[in-house]
């Protein structure tokens, strides 16, 4: 039988190990000790508005945090009143405790103060310890609840904040007697932010007679039109009208729960509504759960009205539960315009955009469907001097705003390649042509305008149509390559 051989471990690497163990005990003996003493010190202290803060405002207006928040700690729905992200919002609560002289005068300038009978300054203790503030509120109750952190300056702060929180000594203080919400509901109706409406893929096209994504559906030649468009189908012996568009508010009860969804996917086919919430929580939220519409007035006809529903995130901290939130619903819907620049595009585009011969190029001897005769560049060299190239050029052609046309800044033209229906030539599909008639020697372009800066206010769409160039070789003087 074979004899097993001990593994001797020299008695230098067990001391090693002992040391190491001795040491993590030892840290861990110098983290509770060192909370046990923060509990201590901030047992003393009293939290209390001073003479300068006005209490008529609701609660949440003083949330702030002295550190970044870690995420993988933060609820699904965060007070949304909470503000950490500049160095500013960091120091607001460090500010405020300040003293002014060695013997602890309160700052005059302070709204809080944190005191103690022997009146030393917390900011005293800062030889030993860092210190972090975080602030939650209860809009519904007039509550501020502050959270103070005190933590060994011994802690290695690359360690995460999340990482290092199970060690801080913590005291939560409470204020109250704050605004409440009811008592703020007007006020916070008047600063409803004014959602950024965007377009989506889908809606352009509908208005470009060059350009379908939905052969289904005819070219909406206006507003009016987008909103009227409907497809009538029978359901159960009963004439239906499908619209595009929602175009009704519909009750909020459980039998019309799938209608009110059907509102919606109606509304994001064409449009992007901004206000999806995320960890960066937000103060209003639109209601999916109520309906989302629009309205057309024949008095504005570059315009769709949109009526949606808000709930507002509102805190309501407790002892138990600190990131509480809950949902305050508004009962009337609220609106917004949308501007549809169709007409305005169509105007320039008709009138004041032109393609002309780049820098005299001779365009009788050019058959346009003729790739190696008119070569078509979409990648820009540098240095080249042709206009308006977004989306490539013809080398000897220019796109360009006629010369006396004042606004030229305010729009982006460019040549179109997307896909379209109804080209005279397949080979070309993909390129900026769209048609050639070799008998007149005219051809026509896809062209593409769009605002430079382009929103809800300044138009959501852009159109597409083609321009007629003419002068190109007719078929009798077509040269053959």
């Amino acid at each position: 039988m074979k004899k097993r051989k001990l593994a001797w471990v020299p008695a230098s690497l067990i001391g090693v190990a002992a040391f190491a163990t001795i040491a993590s005990m030892s840290v861990g003996v110098n983290n509770q000790k060192h909370t046990v003493s923060a509990n201590a010190i901030l047992a003393q202290y009293n939290f209390i508005g001073t003479d300068m803060l006005s209490k008529k405002v609701l609660p949440s207006t003083y949330s702030y945090a002295s550190y970044d928040i870690p995420q993988i700690t933060k609820p699904t729905e965060l007070d949304p009143n909470l503000k950490y992200s500049s160095s500013e919002d960091k120091a607001f609560w460090s500010n405020q405790f300040k003293v002014s002289n060695a013997g602890g005068q309160v700052n005059r300038n302070s709204l809080f103060a944190l005191v103690s009978d022997d009146k030393i300054p917390l900011i005293n203790y800062s030889n030993k310890y860092r210190f972090y503030y975080r602030s939650y509120a209860n809009d519904k109750t007039r509550e501020l609840f502050l959270q103070v952190s005190l933590e060994s300056i011994d802690v290695d702060v690359k360690d995460t904040v999340a990482e290092r929180q199970a060690h801080w000594a913590q005291r939560t203080f409470k204020l109250d007697g704050f605004a409440t919400l009811s008592e703020q509901e007007e006020i916070e109706r008047q600063k409803v932010p004014h959602w950024p409406v965007t377009a989506t893929y889908a809606l352009s096209p509908l208005f470009s007679p060059v350009v379908k994504t939905d052969l289904t559906l005819p070219t909406m030649n206006s507003v009016q039109d987008f909103y009227n468009y409907k497809a009538t189908t029978t359901v159960e012996g009963q004439t239906v009208d499908n619209y595009l568009l929602p175009r009704v508010d519909i009750e909020a009860t459980e039998e019309n729960k799938t209608k009110i969804e059907e509102s919606h996917q109606k509304f994001k086919k064409y449009f992007n509504l901004n206000s999806s919430p995320s960890f960066n929580a937000k103060k209003f939220q639109l209601d999916t759960s109520r309906a989302i519409w629009v309205t057309y007035d024949e008095a504005r006809p570059d315009y769709l009205t949109l009526h949606y529903y808000l709930y507002e995130v509102v805190p309501v901290a407790t002892s138990d539960n600190l990131d509480a939130t809950t949902h305050y619903t508004f009962t009337r819907e609220h609106t917004q315009n949308i501007f549809f620049n169709l007409t305005e595009l169509k105007n320039v585009l008709n009138s004041q955009v032109e393609i002309v011969a780049f820098e005299g190029a001779d365009l009788s001897k050019i058959n346009p469907t003729n790739q190696e005769q008119f070569p078509f560049v979409s990648q820009i060299p540098a240095g080249d001097k042709h206009k308006n190239t977004l989306h490539g050029f013809y080398t000897y052609v220019d796109l360009r705003f006629k010369e006396n046309f004042a606004n030229s800044k305010k729009y982006q033209i460019s040549y179109s390649t997307d896909t379209f229906s109804g080209a005279t030539f397949n080979q070309v599909s993909g390129y900026p042509l769209y048609s050639y008639d070799p008998n007149t020697g005219e051809a026509k372009f896809k062209v593409m305008i769009r605002p430079s800066s382009q929103s809800d206010s300044t138009g959501l769409i852009s159109y597409q149509t083609t321009i007629t160039v003419r002068g190109f070789a007719k078929e009798n003087t077509t040269p053959t390559l």
